[in-house]
């Protein structure tokens, strides 16, 4: 059975952003078990920060998938530059933030960011979305 196309978005917070979310916290339960509250509020930073980045994407598109081809890459590409603008304005204040760990934080931003690529790649190679809509085939007319 394949997916419809507006499927496609909960088919991938199910296969992507779910697990992430999961790896992520899992993550802030080891840092705080491990090295205390410093180290478990910077991977639960870096988790919010992860899952916010890739769920507004999902969101966005969804949200222009009916418009022009042209319009969504513009706000994709908008939005893309002011969420990338936004990680760079957290990791430049990150030295001035001394309530969580920036190594847990970067860690759990790069194990997040490797798993939501894989899974996002492999639920869209497994959800079976059909990249272009075939027209109803034609009824013919009774003569």
């Amino acid at each position: 059975m394949s997916a419809r196309p507006d499927d496609a978005y909960a088919v991938l917070v199910r296969r992507a952003l779910v697990p992430t979310a999961l790896v992520g916290l899992v993550a802030t339960a080891a840092g705080f078990g491990i090295e205390g509250s410093r180290a478990g509020l910077g991977a639960l930073v870096g988790t919010a920060l992860v899952c916010l980045f890739f769920f507004t994407t999902l969101l966005l598109m969804r949200l222009t998938a009916a418009m022009p081809p042209k319009l969504t890459l513009g706000v994709a590409l908008l939005a893309y530059w002011v969420k990338a603008s936004v990680l760079g304005m957290i990791l430049l204040a990150s030295p001035l933030l001394t309530w969580f760990d920036p190594v847990w934080f970067g860690a759990v931003v790069i194990a997040g960011t490797v798993c939501w690529m894989v899974l996002h790649v492999r639920g869209l190679w497994t959800a079976r979305i059909p990249l272009v809509e075939p027209d109803p085939p034609l009824r013919r007319r009774a003569s």
